[in-house]
């Protein structure tokens, strides 16, 4: 499938690296940055400027934790079927919403999908209900049932010799089974180090998906549900969740959820805001990965504005009892970025299957999806496409108060 992604002008060799190399792992350093800069052959502070005037320009969304969705509060998928004339002004209700983190618009009758995400389930639902409420729209709310495939990252892939991805071919997509990494171009020379610089050879990196910390309208889980899965994709049949976070985890999870500060010693910064000191903060993320409770810690970037801008979710009505190994082999596909069950909702919506694929151009994305249905024959069953179209909200979730993270001594 043809799928490029491009880097804006002024992203040199160091800065292709800073924006791939730290999807997970971001150093838990008191001065990460400067682990970053060593690494890259930067100062400290131009590391710290770049991701700056990244974020600013929206190629980056953040530095931080992806929260796993049914630990820290309640989230949902709900799609809203709004009549076409008012769907700004029906957007605009819901983005105003601080639980809704994602609001696009989609090709269907329901043609508003959003995720909530609020501290418990009576909160998520008042939400809803208030929104259904004050649009006088249709809504329904598809909780999460089962998660075969759902890992945001875009796992580096690079040949540290060459620079390209091994199996990466210009205008194609990397075949390598999850492969997640951005891919670039041979290069012919790079630029030195500092930011910004020259740009690696065409600006255009072939192959690879970038979503950021959320795809449009799909990446947040939506209740704890049973038959929640594993990270990996295997679903674990498990009805309970984790350990709820302490208190100690939720003042600094809290002030998290913005970000990490764009600062040298970003955790000693928290440690501040909290009242911590900056080793508490870093066992305090530290143990939260380790338990699952963050279920990545790095750069998360935001795929729109890397040429990433038709993305599709596809959806089959598959009988109840074949879903899941449908789901599993669908998940296995190395073009499938997220893959789910969630609950019917008759009789305004058909669909219990759902993955999303995403790409530059919307013929290849179609292509690609029609392959991987005949291969495993899905569409035996009642489809549909769904494509995204305007973006009226696009952030990481907040499941906290932003109060709660505040040190009040």
């Amino acid at each position: 499938m043809a799928r490029a992604v491009v880097l804006p002008p002024g992203i040199d060799a160091a800065g292709y690296r800073l924006l791939n190399d730290w999807q997970r792992g971001f150093p838990l350093e008191s001065r990460p940055f400067a682990v970053l800069a060593a690494q890259v052959g930067l100062a400290e502070d131009a590391v710290i400027a770049a991701y700056r005037d990244w974020i600013t320009r929206g190629l980056v969304s953040r530095i931080g934790a992806v929260f796993a969705p049914h630990r820290l509060g309640a989230s949902a998928l709900v799609a809203l079927a709004a009549p076409p004339s008012k769907l700004a002004a029906v957007a605009a209700r819901v983005s105003a919403e601080p639980g809704v983190n994602h609001n696009y618009e989609r090709e269907h009758r329901f043609n508003l999908w959003f995720v909530v995400t609020a501290a418990d389930a009576q909160a998520l639902a008042h939400i809803v209900d208030a929104i259904g409420r004050d649009t006088g729209c249709p809504v329904i709310r598809l909780p999460l049932l089962e998660e075969y495939h759902i890992d945001l990252a875009c796992d580096p892939a690079l040949d540290a010799a060459s620079g390209m991805a091994p199996d990466a071919m210009p205008g194609v997509a990397s075949a390598r089974p999850r492969t997640r990494g951005l891919h670039r171009a041979a290069p012919t020379a790079t630029s030195g180090g500092t930011l910004p610089g020259g740009t690696l050879p065409g600006g255009t990196l072939p192959g690879g998906t970038l979503p950021g910390d959320t795809l449009p309208g799909d990446t947040l889980p939506g209740d704890t549900m049973p038959g929640s899965a594993t990270p990996g994709g295997t679903p674990s049949g498990s009805t309970t969740p984790g350990a709820a976070p302490s208190a100690r985890q939720r003042r600094v999870l809290a002030a998290l959820q913005e970000g990490l500060p764009l600062v040298a010693a970003p955790y000693a910064e928290l440690g501040r805001r909290t009242g911590l000191g900056e080793a508490e903060v870093l066992d305090t993320i530290a143990a939260a990965q380790s338990d699952g409770l963050i279920r990545r810690f790095g750069v998360v970037l935001r795929h729109h504005e890397l040429g990433l801008g038709a993305n599709a979710m596809c959806v089959w009505d598959v009988p109840d009892d074949v879903v899941g190994e449908c789901g599993r082999r669908l998940a296995g596909e190395p073009l499938v970025t997220l893959c789910y069950r969630r609950p019917r909702a008759l009789p305004d919506w058909r669909y219990n299957l759902f993955c999303m694929i995403h790409g530059s151009e919307r013929t290849a994305v179609l292509a690609a999806r029609d392959d991987i249905a005949a291969r495993l024959g899905l569409d035996a069953w009642p489809h549909a496409v769904l494509f995204s179209g305007r973006r009226f909200k696009q952030r990481g979730a907040r499941y906290l108060p932003q109060g709660e993270g505040a040190c009040h001594a």
